[in-house]
């Protein structure tokens, strides 16, 4: 099942997970990270990121994450 979601509406929906989605230009992909990440080295915060070339995966995997990330958190 496809939204055709566009790119604005796909960073609100990860913004509720604390979450960015970026258009990786050199991959051509998605880039799927939690905010927190960024304070991490940039060796271990690529290690988590997710890439994709689909909109709407990156969506359901940034809520993924994030609910991976508070299930370590409690």
């Amino acid at each position: 099942m496809s939204f055709n979601m566009t790119k604005a509406e796909a960073n609100q929906r990860a913004a509720v997970y604390n979450a960015t989605i970026r258009w990786d230009r050199d991959y051509r992909q998605y880039r799927v990270a939690l905010d927190e990440w960024y304070l991490l080295p940039r060796y271990l915060f690529e290690a988590q990121a997710y890439y994709t070339d689909d909109l709407e995966d990156a969506v359901l995997t940034a809520g993924a994450m994030r609910k991976e990330a508070d299930a370590k958190a409690s």
